[in-house]
Formats: C-alpha cells, structure tokens, sequence
C-alpha cells in the first residue's frame, strides 16, 4: 500500500494523473462494493461459509470488510484534496486505468459465466 509521511509536503506522483477516479474504484473493488469484481467473490465466500455452518464466521469477515473500507479511504480521500504543487498530467496512465477499469467491470457485472467456466 501507499504512504504518506510527514515530510513530504506535495502528492506524490502516483496522486497527480488523471486517473485518480480509476484507482479510486480500483482501490474500492477489495472492499465489496456491488458492481466490482471483488463483491462476487466476497459473495461467494460468504454464502460457502454459511452453507459450511461457520455464521460466525461470516459475520466476522463482513466485519472485516466494513473495517477495511477505513483504511481504503485514507488512500481515496488524498487523491481528491487540491496540490498546490500539480504537475501537468500524463494521458498513459489514464489508458491504463481506463482500461483495468472496463475489465474490472465486466468480470464484476458478469462474475457468472466467469465462475461457471471455473467450475465454482
């Protein structure tokens, strides 16, 4: 993960291009958040617990996932606050995140023919 000490007095560089509202739904995808690819395999592992019996168990990893929205956010709430030393932005970056985005999107909106194909 990312880190910002005390010292450091501007964004670091992986904060200034355009494509902070990607990473912002990139880094958002872990926590569950329902149309991203990670909410089909939290669903998935959780309804195997419960159907396993282990409810407790469930509940403590749905808890775990509200808690990890914390720490998520202190990486999304920096990347919208204004630099007073912004640099112009590079549009390769973008592409990138464009395009893990789009992926990201279509295996959350489609996990079905994903999770037949492996099987689950």
């Amino acid at each position: 993960m990312f880190a910002q000490t005390p010292r450091a007095r501007h964004r670091p560089c992986y904060y200034t291009y355009v494509g902070d509202r990607y990473a912002a739904l990139a880094t958002l995808s872990p926590v569950g958040i329902p149309p991203m690819a990670g909410f089909f395999g939290k669903l998935l592992l959780f309804g195997a617990a419960l159907d396993a019996g282990y409810a407790w168990l469930a509940v403590v990893a749905i808890l775990n996932s509200v808690l990890s929205l914390a720490v998520y956010l202190r990486i999304i709430v920096p990347m919208y606050r204004p630099s007073r030393h912004a640099t112009p932005a590079n549009r390769f970056p973008a592409v990138v995140w464009s395009i893990a985005l789009v992926l990201m999107l279509a295996i959350g909106l489609a996990a079905e023919p994903f999770t037949n194909a492996l099987g689950a």
